[in-house]
């Protein structure tokens, strides 16, 4: 008897881990979809914008701004909503969209103070590994 009630237990916590996963990616997916529809309706930042970074804040209003280019950004943290959890979204200025599951704490602020790459390729190369940034194919 005691072993039957162990085993159903087991099965309920099990259950409810693997909902608790399902549902965790499920919204990371809708937040995803989410904000590729956002960045692809992006255009070009400001000729304002641009003027006014200095080296040391290359990124603001969800762009980072290299000295031969430019990206948009979406990211979201965990301190915003657990269920979806920390999860950023890249599109550089061709199209191509690279995600992140690093923690965001302060967004943009990650990036000032630090140098300001060229084009994205130096940012993947500076940034890619500590940030975990992959290329998205299906964007």
């Amino acid at each position: 008897m005691k072993s039957r009630l162990l085993k159903s237990l087991g099965l309920i916590i099990v259950s409810l881990i693997a909902a608790s996963i399902y549902w965790h990616k499920h919204a990371q997916a809708q937040w995803l979809e989410n904000a590729r529809h956002t960045l692809a309706g992006r255009t070009a930042p400001s000729h304002d914008l641009i003027h006014t970074f200095r080296p040391a804040a290359w990124a603001d209003q969800g762009y980072l701004i290299f000295s031969n280019g430019w990206a948009a950004f979406a990211f979201h943290t965990f301190h915003d909503s657990r269920k979806v959890g920390d999860i950023a979204l890249l599109r550089t200025s061709d199209g191509v969209c690279y995600v992140s599951h690093y923690h965001f704490c302060v967004g943009e602020d990650e990036f000032f103070s630090q140098p300001q790459p060229r084009d994205v390729t130096q940012f993947l190369k500076i940034y890619g590994a500590k940030q975990g940034w992959k290329k998205q194919p299906d964007a």
